[in-house]
């Protein structure tokens, strides 16, 4: 179960708070995160079924940190590092790709490296954002897009609940290709 670590109105919630479950810690991306983003996003494993290709440098995955923290400034992102209690080693992120407060509602995203997947991290990161979504960003739907083939993101959808609403056709250009999409979302 999810712990919010401190008490957030709606508009705090843009300050990306740090979470705390059984065996992460959630919190704000910076570029000190740099070797361990690195480590996943440079893998085409790991990014083939990302809405972004693989990082091709370690000085393309700098740039993006310091994207990040440039936006959070301006409260304009809502991602977490996704990082073990155990050693503080950031194995992923975890958040809303946007959030539409006025109709409440917003679209889960996750990556997590593949020396991580399958240990039920992405669940467990998952389900800490579900929470938040539902209790302190008064959200009444959370959607998750997946590609078709992503057998392994389906079925953490379903484990989280999320029914499959249908296919966006051709939804996601990738690499010159227009790329199916499952809609999949959750209801308070």
């Amino acid at each position: 179960m999810a712990k919010v670590m401190n008490t957030h109105t709606t508009t705090d919630i843009k300050n990306v708070p740090a979470i705390e479950t059984e065996r992460l810690i959630l919190r704000q991306l910076n570029v000190e995160d740099a070797d361990d983003m690195y480590e996943y996003a440079s893998n085409s494993r790991v990014t083939r079924y990302m809405a972004w290709d693989a990082h091709l440098s370690i000085e393309q995955t700098i740039f993006y940190l310091l994207t990040v923290e440039e936006a959070y400034k301006k409260r304009e992102l809502l991602d977490w590092a996704v990082t073990l209690k155990s050693n503080k080693k950031m194995i992923g992120t975890c958040g809303f790709t946007f959030w539409n407060e006025m109709h409440q509602y917003t679209e889960l995203g996750y990556v997590i490296s593949h020396k991580f997947q399958r240990q039920g991290y992405a669940t467990e990161c998952s389900r800490a954002l579900l929470k938040l979504a539902f209790t302190k960003m008064d959200c009444h739907r959370v959607e998750a897009v997946c590609f078709p083939e992503n057998t392994a993101s389906i079925k953490l959808l379903e484990k989280l609940n999320m029914q499959k609403e249908g296919l966006l056709r051709s939804r996601l250009l990738k690499n010159g290709t227009h790329h199916n999409l499952y809609m999949y979302a959750l209801l308070r």
